[in-house]
């Protein structure tokens, strides 16, 4: 096999003022065969500008938006190249030499399927490193990445089901990390040079506190087995309902909390619960106390 090829794919709709600097951070990238925008039914112009200003990106257009998760899928299955590195579309590399080490992380082991991109949330908390590998000296697992800063190897996203998209958004990432290491494949932490989130102003807490919600009762119900399911989600409700609180979104908690059970009971959640062994291991890598793919395989052979 050669080098493998690279497409970074930015997912966006409406956001035409921000995406030009982390466009402009893309072609800049060494070792890219493509950059992808995926405008998910914009109507601010984000196409034309985009074709007019940046004439080497390719761009495609949803008339109707599909949503993030089915967007980032659609985006995922069209890429040309074997790495699919996402992007959201308020974020920017500060260097341009990022690709070379992610695809190389990425091809060190075949069981690694994932790859984070060390990031910094500058309006949030400007001090902090987020999803960074504490070293090199081993392959260091994450449970799961940020949906809009990580490497895929694209065959095994796209075969292994993609992002569930009833969720329609958040929480996509820890269900496929789940499903992924049911199936012995593992996410690891990057060291390759630092993504910049320039949280977006546009955010709609009412949509994201319901999402949450939602999102993270599907992930239990498809994910989780029984008899740990009962006490898991108990204790993520009671979580979720604290968020709400914190946010004053008290009634996306329940519009959530119903719209899940709404698709569960229809039969389009598609249950695919882990093993026990295997839901243990996620927990373990989740809370630090399985740190490296060693560990982790330790872990199952044990």
């Amino acid at each position: 096999m050669g080098s493998p090829t690279v497409t970074i794919l930015v997912t966006t709709k409406n956001r035409k003022d921000e995406l030009g600097v982390a466009l402009d951070s893309c072609v800049n990238q060494a070792g890219v065969n493509e950059v992808f925008v995926l405008d998910d039914g914009s109507d601010d112009g984000t196409y034309e500008y985009v074709q007019e200003n940046y004439p080497s990106i390719r761009i495609e257009r949803q008339e109707e938006s599909l949503g993030v998760i089915r967007a980032r899928n659609y985006g995922v299955e069209r890429a040309k190249s074997d790495v699919v590195i996402t992007i959201d579309d308020d974020c920017v590399f500060q260097n341009n030499d990022v690709i070379g080490k992610l695809v190389e992380e990425l091809y060190e082991d075949d069981r690694v399927w994932a790859v984070t991109i060390p990031s910094i949330d500058v309006k949030i908390n400007p001090d902090r490193v987020i999803q960074k590998s504490p070293g090199e000296d081993a392959i260091y697992l994450g449970s799961a990445y940020r949906g809009g800063c990580h490497a895929v190897k694209r065959e095994l996203f796209v075969g292994n089901g993609s992002y569930y998209g009833e969720m329609v958004r958040q929480g996509e990432e820890s269900d496929i990390c789940m499903r992924m290491i049911g199936k012995g494949y593992f996410v690891r932490l990057g060291n390759s040079g630092m993504l910049h989130h320039y949280e977006s102003p546009v955010r709609n807490y009412k949509v994201i506190a319901h999402y949450n919600v939602r999102s993270n009762m599907l992930v239990m119900w498809r994910n989780i087995p029984m008899p740990i399911y009962m006490v898991h989600g108990l204790v993520t409700l009671l979580n979720l309902l604290k968020f709400c609180v914190k946010k004053k979104q008290f009634k996306s908690f329940f519009t959530g909390l119903f719209s899940s059970l709404g698709v569960i009971l229809s039969g389009k959640a598609g249950r695919q619960s882990m093993t026990i062994q295997h839901y243990h291991l996620f927990e373990a890598i989740k809370r630090g106390k399985v740190k490296t793919l060693d560990e982790a395989v330790a872990w199952l052979e044990h």
